[in-house]
């Protein structure tokens, strides 16, 4: 589905929702009658020995005290072809009440990663912190509306980056134990972050559609949701993926597992595992001198309790991983300001692959001085995809333009390392090539012919000075 494409499917999406939530508050107000609380008794003048005065419970209350807070605590290993990681989640939503059946919220996401197979010269680690918040409504007891934003920003490489997202939700009952629901989101670069070329969301807009259906298991005792996603990210060319996968959470709603599958051409095909726990948690006790630990909403009330929804993550990605992907993420190595500080990359993804003999050349997202590498004393190539057959080659282009000699690798090697010394020398400053500054790598397959080995697609390019 193209940029255009997923535009018109978020617009019509939003249209459907409003559209909706406008037809069933019209029947709401058109079909529910104005009624007393039942514990109220009618006002009387005139009558000697009747009470002017209605009796107040907080019961009468109930729909406009403040929902139960959510707190959740999880852990997910993400795993692939091209890299692992365990990432541990924090989540806390804080609703506050408008209305019967509306909250405004804020809510709170940080991730941890821990990268434990990673490109060469990819970081180890990484943290994202996002901060948001929206409004939900409820209609007519079935549906469920809403709309949020969000900051984000992520530290790799010790440095900060940021991006932002808004997003647009839906759920509603289907009988007495099913549901269904329906979640849009755009992420982009609204905060004019030029930091990392082609990497957190920094080309376009990203965007991803997810539907999920929830099921009643034994006799309620557990819930069973499927999920699937379209989404489409954005390197300077146009990338699609789709997501699938199912969460089971007991009825009491404190615990969760996940499993998730992917595939798109940047990540290739993954897996995603969790395990989470919810947790109500109201701040204003420790003030009280009180446990501020609750139970949180359950999911059954006998039917589907959809006043959870009310309290509950929104679904969006936290992550800031679909441009250009988490594998691309883990070995993102430009920095913050345009001069070189050893890492620099180059995205292939948009190009056709290298067919036997093939040659091609890409743009370095950080032009390389020759005078800065002289500091280093290695040098590592990594590629996303490796060739097979007879190997293959690179060479780097000056502005001048001029062309370092050839370094040719074996097949099914990710990554190349060049030592400083002899040859080599011109890859760490040395003025034997016309030019000031690396700016592009050529790339060969150097197979003769498809019958040893039919293309090579390098994916995302690493290269790291050291």
């Amino acid at each position: 589905m193209g940029s255009s494409g997923i535009r018109r499917a978020f617009v019509l999406i939003a249209i459907m929702v409003f559209l909706f939530g406008f037809y069933n508050t019209g029947q709401a107000q058109s079909l529910s009658p104005i009624s007393r609380p039942p514990s109220a008794s009618p006002v009387s003048s005139g009558i000697t020995g009747q009470s002017d005065v209605i009796p107040f419970s907080s019961g009468m209350l109930g729909d406009y005290m403040p929902k139960i807070p959510n707190l959740q605590l999880g852990f997910q290993y993400f795993f692939g072809d091209k890299v692992r990681s365990g990432q541990l989640n924090a989540d806390y939503l804080l609703p506050v009440n408008i209305g019967s059946n509306a909250v405004v919220f804020g809510e709170a996401h940080g991730n941890y990663w821990n990268f434990s197979n990673k490109p060469a010269g990819g970081a180890s680690n990484r943290v994202d912190l996002s901060v948001g918040g929206g409004y939900r409504k409820i209609l007519s007891d079935k549906l469920l509306i809403g709309i949020n934003g969000f900051y984000d920003t992520s530290r790799l490489f010790n440095d900060w980056y940021s991006s932002g997202g808004a997003g647009l939700e839906m759920a509603a009952n289907v009988g007495a134990n099913d549901a269904f629901d329906l979640n849009a989101n755009w992420y982009g670069n609204i905060f004019s972050s030029t930091d990392i070329i082609n990497a957190f969301r920094n080309q376009g807009g990203s965007y991803d559609i997810e539907a999920g259906y929830s099921h009643a298991l034994f006799n309620s005792e557990y819930d069973l949701r499927l999920k699937a996603a379209g989404y489409q990210f954005d390197t300077g060319n146009t990338v699609s993926g789709y997501r699938t996968g199912a969460d089971l959470t007991t009825k009491n709603g404190m615990f969760m597992l996940r499993y998730e599958y992917g595939n798109d051409r940047i990540n290739g095909s993954w897996n995603n595992v969790g395990a989470f726990v919810n947790i109500g948690f109201q701040m204003e006790n420790i003030i009280k001198g009180e446990s501020p630990f609750t139970a949180p909403e359950p999911v059954f009330k006998s039917p589907r309790n959809l006043r959870r929804m009310l309290a509950q993550t929104v679904k969006r990605d936290f992550n800031q991983q679909y441009a250009p992907g988490r594998a691309a993420l883990a070995a993102a190595a430009a920095v913050s300001s345009p001069s070189f500080h050893g890492y620099t990359t180059a995205d292939t993804s948009g190009y056709s692959c290298l067919v036997p003999s093939d040659i091609h050349d890409y743009d370095l997202s950080v032009v390389v001085p020759k005078a800065d590498t002289s500091q280093y004393t290695t040098l590592t190539i990594a590629f996303q995809g490796s060739v097979g057959g007879e190997g293959g080659g690179f060479q780097l282009i000056t502005d001048a333009p001029a062309t370092t000699s050839w370094v040719w690798f074996t097949a099914n090697e990710f990554s190349v390392i060049i030592t400083k010394s002899g040859s080599t020398e011109k890859f760490f400053g040395a003025n034997t090539i016309l030019g000031t500054n690396y700016t592009k790598i050529r790339l060969r397959n150097s197979n003769a012919g498809p019958a040893v080995d039919p293309k090579w697609c390098p994916g995302l390019v690493t290269l790291t000075w050291q």
